[in-house]
């Protein structure tokens, strides 16, 4: 009987809780738009070393976190051309349950810089 306790210990160890994505870092030369909803903010603007307009669709990774950020999307609109801003999200899968068998990709802001232009 122990040795079952360990075995079924083992193989939910092994199950993911969430599958995670790499982190992926998007610099932004410049941004166009920012648009704030319940707990997810789209930024739109371009991105360095392109030409077209990119939107950047994220939630916070923890309630407020955004909010932080706000001043330095807010910078990148009312200074143009002085910096640039580096936005970091994870994307993920949450676990599946009954009520949602296959849960959809979700984008969660986890960092963000502001550069000065050189």
């Amino acid at each position: 009987m122990l040795g079952s306790k360990y075995l079924l210990a083992a193989v939910f160890a092994a199950i993911p809780f969430a599958t995670h994505a790499v982190e992926s870092t998007y610099t932004f030369d410049s941004i166009s738009d920012i648009e704030q909803r319940v707990s997810r903010t789209l930024l739109t603007g371009i991105l360095v070393d392109s030409t077209t307009t990119t939107i950047l669709f994220t939630a916070d990774s923890i309630p407020g976190f955004t909010n932080r950020c706000e001043r330095l999307f807010g910078f990148m609109v009312d200074q143009p051309g002085t910096h640039t801003l580096s936005v970091t999200i994870d994307v993920f899968t949450p676990p599946s349950s009954p009520a949602v068998p296959n849960p959809a990709e979700q984008s969660v802001l986890v960092n963000c810089k502001l550069h000065l232009k050189p």
